[in-house]
């Protein structure tokens, strides 16, 4: 870490929840992996990868040794600085796709932003281990619905112990892997939708709302007697 900086744990490192893509070759020295890209992950869960409230110092080692002896560790992570974009180099052309990684399914934000970057479908690497048999796994599975009908596009959810499913642009589930199976999920990805024109009106929205904002906090407020 730069100098100066200090991790939760004080171990002088920094961790983080990533995905990679990787590429497979073998050579005359045996099999060799290849990484190509990563994702950080942006949207840390709180007290299960991060301890949140940085500022209540006074109580904060009470809270850091609460949190160690409920979960059995103390978690510091540090979130990734931008939304992740890979491209895929195919035979014939390069499709890009954005990454995000476990809960960051229910951000919207990060897969509308991706979209504007370019993303052709999304891709989404989920730990499900953490919901037992829950429904929980349902509820992010369906979250992964919404996110492709709001921009348009494919989206995979590829899960350990959940739901892995490849959803089209209009939200419909066109394969699925139940929960608990160890199996490979194939599907090719419905790619060439229009963006819809709600991806480019929302910044239109979010900033006339920030203005209306800021400009009531100036108006004069009228008293009535």
């Amino acid at each position: 870490m730069p100098a100066g900086l200090h991790d939760e744990a004080g171990q002088g490192v920094r961790e983080r929840n990533a995905a990679f893509l990787l590429h497979g070759d073998a050579d005359a020295r045996g099999p060799r992996l290849e990484v190509l890209a990563r994702a950080d992950k942006l949207k840390l869960v709180p007290f299960g990868e991060y301890i949140p409230f940085p500022a209540i110092g006074i109580f904060r080692e009470e809270l850091r040794d609460f949190v160690r002896s409920t979960a059995g560790y103390l978690p510091s992570m540090t979130p990734g600085e931008g939304v992740a974009l890979w491209s895929l180099e195919l035979e014939t052309e390069t499709i890009r796709t954005t990454v995000n990684v476990c809960y960051e399914a229910v951000f919207p934000e990060l897969f509308r932003e991706g979209r504007r970057r370019g993303a052709q479908f999304a891709l989404n690497v989920s730990n499900d281990s953490w919901y037992d048999r829950s429904a929980e796994r349902d509820l992010v599975n369906a979250q992964i619905r919404f996110r492709a009908i709001e921009n348009r596009f494919p989206v995979f959810r590829v899960t350990n112990t959940g739901i892995s499913t490849s959803i089209d642009p209009l939200g419909r589930e066109q394969a699925r892997l139940e929960r608990d199976r160890r199996a490979v999920l194939v599907d090719r990805p419905a790619l060439g939708a229009s963006p819809p024109p709600a991806l480019w009106l929302s910044r239109v929205v979010e900033w006339s709302l920030l203005l209306a904002a800021g400009l009531a906090a100036f108006l004069p407020q009228s008293r009535k007697s």
